[in-house]
């Protein structure tokens, strides 16, 4: 199915959407945007740059309570995930990436339950975009007009959109609803990326086994602060830490999961005060070779997916297109 959107048209395929589902979409929070539940249809962006938070943390809050416990009689319970369907509308190529990546991390090993079950009965419509000073997906592969695990695409055309159902959901989602009078072509994707990471994808890996200790790092690590936005609006970034909060009734308590990040100081410590990246250089290289280096080898792709959002987000104006530049440059 393909039908042709009017911009004005898309508060109605929001109304549409939320007859069925719940839906979550980018809005304006100032001069930014994030993504979040829809209350009002016509408050829904689609053409925007980026959002502040990626959409994972729909599937992997920055805080959720794990179980809830009572010390004096042994009880213990987990609160029930909300399983009511949902659609994601407006989602870029890069974020809909770092859902799959995250997808395949979560499935392994012991299963992620809570993130499973929040990832079932959730559907997406993506977006095509216009590259700005920032996003450089098309450097790890990733095309903006890349469908890949979308029920449906907005395909940018003259005054408007080309809605294009892609799965089977798709077209249980669109059923019944109507797009704008008359056709439009699709226009081409804007592929203007400003920034790039220079070497080929594939020599990242064996150039970053070599540049392991070049002084690139700790020129880097003395410009961190160590707040670790990076790792916090990353879409891939999935550590976390666990704590146990125990009520003033010293009975009863909740344990909870929140995000960590690897640039904090205190991440790598240990019992005895003993720190593995104590260093700042330490703490920063990790970050790229955890994104290019360790899982590729796994997963035989990178874990990042050109966002941007680490570059935007960093106070002290650190670039990782730039590390990896400028890791090739020195081996």
């Amino acid at each position: 199915m393909e039908t042709f959107l009017t911009g004005e048209k898309v508060p109605d395929l929001v109304r549409h959407l939320s007859k069925d589902y719940c839906v979550i979409a980018p809005t304006a929070k100032g001069p930014t945007f994030v993504f979040s539940e829809v209350e009002d249809p016509a408050s829904v962006v689609v053409n925007y740059n980026t959002t502040i938070l990626p959409p994972k943390k729909y599937f992997m809050p920055s805080k959720e309570e794990l179980l809830s416990f009572d010390k004096s009689s042994g009880a213990v319970s987990a609160p029930v995930v909300d399983g009511k369907p949902k659609v994601m509308v407006g989602v870029h190529s890069y974020d809909m990436q770092g859902i799959l990546r995250l997808d395949e991390l979560m499935k392994e090993g012991n299963p992620d339950k809570t993130y499973l079950a929040r990832r079932q009965n959730t559907y997406f419509i993506g977006v095509a975009f216009s590259p700005d000073d920032y996003h450089f997906c098309e450097s790890v592969g990733i095309g903006i007009c890349d469908t890949e695990g979308f029920d449906a695409f907005l395909m940018l055309a003259d005054g408007g959109y080309i809605l294009k159902t892609l799965t089977p959901a798709g077209e249980k989602m669109l059923k019944g609803f109507e797009g704008s009078a008359g056709t439009a072509k699709a226009l081409p994707p804007d592929t203007a990326f400003k920034k790039k990471i220079m070497p080929d994808l594939s020599r990242i890996p064996a150039i970053l086994d070599k540049a392991y200790t070049t002084g690139i790092w700790k020129a880097e690590g003395e410009k961190c602060f160590s707040c670790g936005s990076c790792n916090l609006v990353c879409p891939t970034c999935y550590c976390f830490d666990v704590l146990d909060e125990i009520n003033l009734d010293m009975t009863t308590g909740v344990r909870s999961r929140v995000w960590d990040a690897c640039q904090l100081t205190t991440f790598a410590e240990v019992a005895g005060g003993e720190n593995f990246r104590h260093k700042r250089e330490g703490r920063v290289r990790h970050r790229v070779y955890r994104k290019f280096r360790y899982l590729s080898d796994k997963y035989a792709k990178p874990f990042c997916v050109g966002c941007g959002r680490c570059n935007r987000a960093c106070t002290a104006k650190i670039s990782i297109v730039d590390m990896v530049n400028e890791a090739a440059a020195s081996v």
